[in-house]
């Protein structure tokens, strides 16, 4: 997928009949051969996997921060 310039990947992690997924964030220049930082943030009361993309996760991404 692609947002604004951002591409990710969504990572699905199943448990019986139970299912949590995340999706990480990147640079349109990810280099697959470097280590980055990550940030694991998760969404709260009142909001949704939607809301995902708020202008905390593109000022992370825009300092090199998955």
């Amino acid at each position: 997928d692609e947002y604004n310039g951002y591409s990710s990947m969504v990572h699905r992690v199943m448990s019986g009949d139970l299912s949590i997924y995340g999706r990480i964030f990147r640079p349109a220049d990810f280099d697959s051969s470097k280590k980055y930082p990550i940030l694991i943030m998760s969404h709260g009361y009142q909001t949704t996997a939607a809301d995902q993309f708020n202008s905390i996760v593109k000022d992370m991404v825009s300092n090199g921060i998955l």
